[in-house]
C-alpha cells in the first residue's frame, strides 16, 4: 500500500510469483525421465531431409516475415514520433489498431 501512496509501482510480488513458478518448473524437470537414442542415419542424411523445397520455402518465408514484422514493430513508434510529431496517445492507438488487425487475420 505504501507504494501506491508514494507513486511508485511495486513489482515485488510479481517477481516472487515468477520465482515460485520457476522453482516448480525446475522441480518438475528434475523428475522427467528422458531417453535419447542416437539415430542410425548420418547427420548429413538427416540434414538433407530439410533441404526439400517445401522446407526451404517455409523457413525462407519465416525469415522474411519475421524480419519484416520485427522491424515494423520496433521502428513504427519512432517513425511516427519523429517524422509526424505524433503524441503518445496516437502511437498507442495506432499500435493497438495494428495488433488488432493482425490478430484478426490469424483466424
Amino acid at each position: 500500500m505504501s507504494s501506491l501512496l508514494s507513486g511508485h509501482t511495486n513489482y515485488q510480488y510479481m517477481y516472487y510469483c515468477m520465482d515460485a513458478i520457476l522453482v516448480v518448473v525446475v522441480a518438475i524437470t528434475c523428475f522427467i525421465d528422458v531417453k535419447i537414442e542416437k539415430s542410425s542415419e548420418s547427420d548429413w542424411k538427416a540434414l538433407k531431409k530439410f533441404m526439400q523445397p517445401v522446407f526451404l520455402i517455409f523457413f525462407g518465408l519465416n525469415l522474411i516475415l519475421g524480419t519484416t514484422f520485427g522491424v515494423a514493430d520496433t521502428y513504427v513508434a519512432v517513425f511516427l514520433e519523429e517524422e509526424f510529431g505524433a503524441s503518445s496517445e496516437l502511437i498507442g492507438k495506432t499500435l493497438s489498431t495494428l495488433l488488432t488487425f493482425a490478430a484478426s487475420k490469424i483466424n
